[in-house]
């Protein structure tokens, strides 16, 4: 797939390499002027013509080398960014035909990391490899032809430490291939937990003690940083030598160099040009071998994580689709397998079209893989599956997709606005009818403004809100199929009669498919089929399954004899015992605003390190790295002075010598110092984000999306690099110092000609450091949309295949545009700039070469004096080259730094210094006010919840139910007024007693991808099996559970993926029960429960339950029978619109 993309661009690609090669060759141009004009001094003297031609062409040269290398660079750089977007949006296609049974193995982290980071891998070989590599074979092709053409020994010297030097590299690549594998996975396992820890926020909040992460998460950070300085240090001698051998061969030139010079085989001139350029050949040598290696190990890393997507069995499409000749369904023998646990077994049922079948049954029976069959969202293993006669793989994806239409148990939002939501139902609709659908759903009774952004998922809205735009899109699409996979589970009694005579009005004529566990919404339907254990038991209507089959009549006579929760009589539970600490609560220090200020911050403890060892040690390397320039000057020095000898220039190899073992010492040291900061700092730093999206208000939190929360866990504070940044701001400024003073104590006036181009380089730096800053910032932000967007798109497949848009997905379309298009800017924008630079900078040698020329035409300095002005200015201006790469890494670092401070700027929920402890466990709302944002929820409501009770709240969808735990929860704080607990605000009770008191059965509980076991024991991390077992079979989910593969070590994917809406409900009200609290909230815990299991796990509850204090959210009139009182939300708020 790569390789076929690389294919289509060959042209533009060649280009680019072509451009590179002769830009580079101009490169030279320079050098030979330089030669040339010193051959002329040497002998019968230079004129004014000669000196004129050879600077005009130098001058010619480089502006031309600029241009090219622009042009090769640009080229590339367009190449890579249309293969991106073309093989970003082939793996976004591909997803779109891969089995979602396929899928659930895989984490969302996972999968969102292959489309982004792999992807972005290939840019960089490609974008800079490919010029690269051109260059860096060109230059030393070219370099050696002359060379060769001189003189033959001399330029194989020249060339002698590279075989030695690729020998070097190999070690390296040998030494780094067995962490490789460690190192990737490391990554991906960390953004994969990261994902889950973002989503599970609230879970993990709730269960988890105060100071401590999730154990994974915690394990995953330490793998991260272990493996990552590991894979650092494991090359860092061979890396070292390599960076010391850029100008190794000077180590062979002198001494070679002296012997044909005495000799007298070589002149002073030729001597001069050999150790000029074989000061820099070796450079483009070793970047051949490295951008080789990076373009190579890069490819093949990213090949092998895109290939899992793209080698992955899709749905097969018919060579020749048919078309169906009506809408009648036929499961015709239907069976189905996953992991090796049957699911169905031969199914086989007809529904006849314009009429309706309703799947009753226990939860985790198959009813959900039978409607996800229908919509293909894989094959079954045996039989077949018609709509009209056809069978669902002769026909096409999109013809099929634009036949069914559904409302899924777990209604997923896109992160829009309602109106684009109902719009994605048919795109084509005008406003009138998007408005139409949103009434009929009832959707204007919370909002009039159809323009509200639900956020990530519709996170944003209420669990019965959701469901109405979900309904409303259904509505708005209007398919002659209709799957309603419990399309009202979430809704409240008043909105949920008028939302079925919607539902009724959109079955009407259609084929409909419908699953409930709210018996009496499918009592009338045309054939109702009870389901147990993967195969359809009975067949029929409503009076002909109660007279004969028992299972049916059973569950009917559960869900009539329900009696609501009501708790056995008990003794009021007292205060969990744990240990209070006071001032637990951790404020973030100030963030400093100053760049190094806050560099130096985030390293934390390593700072003292960074400045006491690293910093002497770059200093060092930076100081020796000019050794062979400074060995060269001496040798010519000595040659034109007329006294070189060859114990001199064995003496000075030996110098050179001294000082690459001195550099390798430093680089050594001071990389393996810089690695430490960098893994110990990086780590601490995602530990602090963790803990503060565990300690700040959860409003804070789910104001991100998921991609951008995982973004600052992983990406952002791994990108506060602290070892490139302090390495290349030492040899910008050491080398350049140094040779600074050297070339003003040779000649003041030759120094500041070398010197004049400084100042412009510096206005171009300044222009292009803010051209940069503000084509990153919309880059950052381009990559966070398209991230966030991905990871929407990936958790969001199952609606958005229902609705026929999975390989049409706008957001994602448009965010890959996007990304495609400011990607290009960037380039086209800063290109301009970088190449005035690299003119400015190449300027200053030819200045040197004309105005040095000039004063040695007219006497006014010695020729020696001028050569060796040009051997010290290389010195001066190579290191001067890094500045462009300097400019970036620091914009990358600042703007990586800011995410990351201004997160953890975010003030914390205060914790009392000195705890209080409550007399009892009443709960009570004292005048409490309470908004998100500007939108008021509640206003100055007083509640009184007695300990021992049972306590229902009752009201519409969005009316501040959920709102009400959250703050008994302390996920937010009131802005005015008070949540007591035994006569105690919540804020003053210590975090560890206030966690140990309340547990929660959220309305979309969130299951993490490990065991069942593990998944339990974020309630109680020392639980026994036995009481592991004891608060399952209370949550009715022991058998399910036993059932699976491996018990209670079975791994149940991300979100629970490999369970049903059910069996997912079950094992958080298990670990609620495990968690042992005396107050429990239920969040619409028993909507998606079967009425037998809800019976059974009800009776397990009240015993369990009996003198603790429950508070409960219900939308069923049956499950409030019994309560000990009964909160109408609308009574509370004085008004019925909350």
């Amino acid at each position: 797939m790569i390789v076929g993309l690389l294919a289509g661009y060959r042209s533009v690609l060649v280009l680019s390499a072509i451009l590179s090669i002769f830009g580079t060759g101009l490169g030279l141009v320079p050098y030979l002027a330089a030669w040339r004009i010193a051959v002329a001094i040497q002998g019968a003297g230079i004129d004014a013509g000669e000196l004129v031609y050879w600077t005009v062409l130098a001058v010619c040269a480089l502006i031309t080398k600029a241009l090219l290398q622009a042009g090769a660079t640009t080229l590339s750089h367009v190449a890579a960014y249309r293969i991106l977007y073309q093989l970003r949006h082939r793996l976004v296609e591909k997803l779109a035909r891969v089995p979602l049974g396929v899928l659930s193995g895989t984490t969302s982290g996972h999968l969102r990391k292959i489309v982004m980071e792999d992807v972005e891998q290939i840019e960089e070989g490609i974008a800079h490899a490919i010029p690269d590599l051109a260059a860096g074979l060109s230059v030393p092709i070219l370099s050696g032809v002359l060379l060769l053409w001189v003189d033959w020994r001399m330029g194989i010297a020249a060339v002698a430490m590279f075989p030695l030097l690729l020998g070097v590299y190999l070690l390296t690549l040998r030494a780094t291939r067995p962490h490789l594998a460690a190192y990737v996975g490391a990554i991906s396992n960390l953004r994969s937990i990261s994902v889950q820890y973002v989503r599970g926020i609230r879970e993990i909040r709730m269960f988890l003690h105060t100071g401590t992460i999730l154990e994974e998460l915690h394990d995953a950070l330490d793998r991260m940083a272990r493996v990552g300085q590991s894979f650092a240090l494991s090359s860092l001698t061979p890396m070292a030598i390599l960076y010391a051998g850029l100008r190794a061969n000077v180590l062979v030139l002198i001494p070679v160099g002296a012997f044909l010079y005495l000799s007298d085989e070589i002149s002073v001139t030729d001597l001069t040009l050999f150790l000029l350029l074989g000061l820099g050949i070796n450079a483009p040598l070793l970047k051949v071998v490295f951008s080789a290696g990076n373009f190579f190990w890069k490819l093949k890393g990213a090949s092998a994580q895109i290939s899992t997507i793209f080698e992955t069995e899709e749905l097969p499409q018919p060579e020749y689709p048919q078309r169906p000749d009506g809408y009648d369904i036929s499961f015709q023998d239907v069976s189905l397998s996953m992991d090796g646990n049957a699911i169905l077994s031969r199914v086989s049922v007809t529904i006849p079209a314009g009429t309706t079948l309703a799947l009753v049954g226990p939860s985790g029976a198959g009813k959900s893989t039978l409607a996800r069959l229908l919509m293909r969202s894989r094959d079954p293993d045996l039989g077949r599956i018609l709509i009209g006669g056809c069978d669902l793989r002769q026909m096409e994806d999109r013809h099929l997709e634009g036949m069914v239409s559904a409302v899924l148990q777990d209604a997923w939002l896109m992160n829009a606005t309602i109106y684009e939501n109902i719009l994605s139902g048919r795109p084509t609709a005008s406003r009138k009818e998007v408005e139409a659908a949103a009434r009929a759903a009832r959707v204007t009774e919370f909002s009039a403004d159809l323009s509200f952004f639900v956020g990530e998922g519709g996170r944003s809205l209420s669990g019965g809100q959701r469901q109405r735009v979900a309904i409303a899109r259904a509505i708005l699409r209007s398919t002659p199929i209709v799957v309603l996979d419990e399309a009202t589970a979430a809704l409240d009694p008043d909105n949920e009669q008028a939302v079925r005579e919607a539902l009724a009005e959109l079955a009407h004529g259609r084929t409909v498919l419908v699953i409930a566990h709210r018996l009496d919404t499918i009592r009338n339907a045309d054939q109702i089929a009870f389901v147990e254990a993967g195969e359809i038991s009975d067949l029929g209507s409503h009076s002909d399954l109660l007279q004969r089959s028992s299972g049916y009549r059973r569950l009917w006579k559960e869900y009539d004899s329900v009696e609501g929760w009501h708790l056995e009589t008990g003794a009021v539970r007292s205060l969990p015992t744990v240990v209070q600490r006071p001032g637990q609560a951790y404020q973030e220090p100030g963030i400093p605003s100053g760049m190094v200020a806050r560099f130096m911050h985030l390293a934390g403890p390593g700072r003292r390190t960074l400045m006491s060892k690293a910093l002497p040690m770059l200093a060092l390397e930076g100081a020796v790295a000019g050794a062979p320039v400074i060995a060269v000057w001496l040798v010519l020095d000595r040659v034109l002075a007329g006294d070189l000898t060859r114990p001199f220039a064995v003496a000075a190899s030996g110098f050179v010598a001294l000082c690459i073992l001195m550099f390798v010492f430093a680089n050594r040291l001071s990389h393996r110092v810089l690695w430490q900061v960098q893994s110990t700092a990086v780590s601490a730093l995602q530990a602090r984000i963790v803990r503060q999206m565990r300690q700040i208000p959860l409003g804070d939190v789910i104001a991100r999306d998921t991609g951008s929360l995982e973004a600052l866990m992983s990406q952002h504070s791994a990108a506060i690099n602290f070892v490139t940044p302090p390495a290349l701001a030492m040899r910008a400024m050491v080398g350049p110092l140094l040779s600074a003073i050297v070339l003003f104590f040779l000649d003041w006036r030759l120094a500041l000609l070398t010197c004049a181009m400084v100042p412009a380089f510096g206005v171009v730096m300044v222009f292009a450091d803010r051209v940069n800053a503000r084509m990153l910032q919309r880059l950052v932000v381009s990559n966070e949309m398209l991230s966030a967007r991905l990871l929407d798109y990936i958790q969001g497949l199952p609606t958005l295949r229902s609705l026929g848009l999975s390989q049409a997905y706008g957001p994602v379309e448009d965010a890959l545009e996007t990304h495609r298009r400011i990607s290009l800017s960037t380039v086209t924008a800063l290109m301009p700039i970088v190449t005035a630079g690299w003119i400015f900078l190449d300027a200053g040698f030819v200045i040197l070469l004309a105005g040095g020329g000039w004063m040695v035409l007219h006497e006014l300095m010695e020729a020696s004096t001028f050569l060796l002005f040009l051997v010290v200015s290389l010195v001066f201006y190579a290191p001067l080259t890094d500045a462009f790469d300097l400019s970036s890494q620091l914009r990358l670092l600042q703007k990586s730094m800011s995410r990351v401070g201004e997160f953890l700027a975010i003030a914390p929920l205060p914790e009392p210094e000195t705890p209080k402890l409550p007399v009892s466990l009443d709960l009570r709302f004292q005048d409490v006010h309470f908004s998100y944002g500007d939108k008021p929820v509640l206003n100055g409501i007083n509640l009184d919840f007695p300990a021992g009770k049972i306590h229902a709240l009752c009201g519409t969808s969005g009316s501040g139910k959920s709102t009400i735990l959250d703050l008994i929860a302390r996920f937010w704080d009131v802005q005015k007024g008070h949540v007591t607990i035994g006569g105690v605000d919540i804020r003053d009770i210590a975090p560890e007693l206030r966690s140990a008191m309340v547990a929660v059965v959220f309305q979309d509980s969130y299951l993490f991808d490990m065991s069942v076991a593990r998944n339990l024991r974020l309630a109680k991390a020392d639980a026994s099996d036995e009481e592991l077992y004891a608060a399952a079979q209370a949550a009715c989910c022991h058998d399910f559970i036993m059932a699976l593969p491996k018990g209670y070590e079975t791994v149940i994917g991300e979100g629970g993926a490999k369970l049903s809406g059910g069996e997912r409900q079950r094992i958080a009200l298990a670990r609620a029960f495990l968690k042992d609290a005396p107050i429990i909230l239920l969040d619409e815990a028993a909507a998606s429960i079967d009425p037998e299991t809800e019976s059974h796990m009800r009776q397990g509850l009240a015993k369990l339950c009996a003198g603790r204090t429950v508070i409960m959210i219900a939308h069923r009139p049956s499950t409030m029978r019994q309560v000990d009182q009964r909160i109408e939300m609308k009574d509370v708020l004085g008004r019925d619109d909350r």
